[in-house]
């Protein structure tokens, strides 16, 4: 699958597993190190599997909130590399 960094913002949180950034690219690690993030923080393939609990309602909530805070820390991200583009720019 090709990885690309120009995309729009995630409207919707199932739009998380679409996302294949390239994050070796040099703005992009100037956006995540301005945001202090990691590689390990943009994991974006898990499924409700992951989030096993007997309880199938916690493992749902689990799961919900995943994919709220993955969404919002993407489109912090790709706020911020459009902000790297714009200084590099001017």
């Amino acid at each position: 699958m090709k990885h690309t960094n120009n995309m729009n913002y995630l409207k919707k949180p199932y739009q998380i597993r679409l996302c294949r950034f390239d994050l070796d690219t040099p703005k992009m690690k100037e956006a995540m190190i301005t945001l202090g993030l990691v590689k390990e923080d943009l994991v974006t393939n898990r499924v409700l599997n992951d989030f096993y609990h007997p309880d199938e309602a916690i493992a749902n909530i689990r799961f919900k909130h995943y994919r709220n805070h993955m969404m919002e820390t993407v489109n912090t991200l790709l706020a911020e590399r459009r902000k790297v583009l714009l200084r590099n720019i001017a």
